[in-house]
């Protein structure tokens, strides 16, 4: 990447600039038939009977059977759905005009996968594909996912409640802020004191962090905010990362996690625990930020299409485009994004506590997740054309 540096001798690291960029598309909605079935993934499991405090539009996979959470089914009288399709156009069991959706208010039950807004119904295969990677191959470790549909909001997930130390991950949520802050600079009056992105920061060696480190090799030198941006996503440069927080900070950030309804730490660091739905959240609204047509938001999404350690395309075939930022360290092995497969598109996220240093190949648990679930999603779209 070219570095255009402005002629002004630097100034605690920053001086002046411009900017200029493409601009993006819409996607457009159509409605949906919902097919799937659901599955228990630990061995043993106990059966759930009071869901009162769920509304009846969560929904989750008991073994072979649907419980509804409304009317307290007992499991000795539910009866097997596979194959079951629901309203397409309501999400709601055919009641029309719903409030919108809110994600964040996504369930899940112990022990079991649960869907939100939808019923739905997994092929056995498919169940007893998952079962063997939770609890067989993987039963050491706790591993978690979390699937959305962009257009519905239909979701499931396994344990996507759960806490997990997120490594790099996390940063897909602080780019989304800041680029949107310097959208929002770009827009501001040009004799206001902020940031852009062909402003200059120098690399001195006082935002030195391990890990990554594109701007430890190559030494003291000046970069512009979007090669930050760019080494923080493409490669996950660490000294970048710290270098961005300190220039931009992450007050964006807590507002972000408050809106989306994200918990936080009372202190927020570089690095915090995060559960696969909070970063599903973030993931829905990168998409919406894309959606904007915005110069930023396509400067993100083409970093975010293009970056290194690509998890999810290693294990899903034939997708149009696949968005991304993965994570791990020795205390977990993760990835998450947006797979587009023309007018459809989902966000996925597997977390893992599966240590760096115990995967071998493209063939570990997060992986072999990303398949499953890519052929779910394949089939429910099918299903939903019909």
């Amino acid at each position: 990447m070219t570095n255009t540096e402005a002629a002004v001798t630097p100034l605690n690291g920053v001086t002046a600039g411009g900017l200029d960029f493409l601009k993006g598309s819409a996607m457009k909605q159509q409605a949906f038939v919902l097919t799937l079935c659901g599955f228990l993934l630990l061995v043993g499991c106990k059966q759930q009977k009071d869901f009162s405090m769920i509304g009846a539009v969560n929904r989750a996979i008991t073994g072979e059977f649907l419980i509804d959470f409304e009317q307290n089914t007992d499991l000795t009288d539910a009866q097997p759905v596979f194959g079951e399709i629901s309203n397409p156009s309501s999400n709601t069991d055919g009641v029309e005009n719903q409030e919108p959706i809110e994600n964040r208010y996504d369930v899940f039950l112990p022990n079991a996968v649960t869907v939100n807004h939808s019923d739905y119904s997994l092929l056995p295969d498919d169940e007893q594909a998952l079962l063997w990677i939770m609890e067989d191959r993987y039963r050491y470790y706790k591993t978690a996912f979390y699937v959305l549909d962009l257009k519905t909001q239909m979701s499931f997930g396994y344990a996507a409640d759960q806490y997990f130390s997120p490594a790099c991950t996390r940063k897909a949520g602080f780019a989304l802020v800041w680029y949107k802050k310097l959208e929002k600079n770009r827009l501001a009056a040009s004799d206001e004191p902020c940031l852009r992105l062909t402003d200059t920061y120098f690399y001195d060696g006082s935002d030195y962090m391990p890990g990554a480190g594109t701007l430890i090799r190559n030494g003291y030198r000046s970069y512009t905010i979007r090669e930050l941006l760019h080494y923080l996503l493409y490669n996950s440069d660490n000294a970048a990362y710290k270098a961005l927080w300190r220039l931009l900070g992450s007050g964006d950030y807590v507002i972000l996690a408050e809106e989306l309804g994200i918990p936080l730490e009372e202190r927020q660091e570089l690095w915090t625990y995060m559960r696969p739905l909070d970063l599903g959240l973030i993931w829905q609204e990168i998409w919406a930020y894309k959606e904007t047509g915005s110069p930023e938001s396509q400067l993100l999404w083409q970093e975010l299409t293009n970056n290194l350690y690509n998890e999810i395309s290693e294990s899903v075939q034939g997708a149009d485009v696949i968005a991304h930022k993965s994570g791990s360290d020795e205390y977990g092995y993760h990835d998450a994004g947006i797979v587009v497969r023309g007018e459809n598109a989902y966000v996925v996220v597997a977390m893992s506590t599966v240590p760096l240093s115990q995967v071998y190949g493209h063939e570990e648990c997060i992986n072999q997740v990303f398949e499953r679930v890519d052929q779910v999603m394949q089939d429910y779209y099918a299903a939903c054309a019909q």
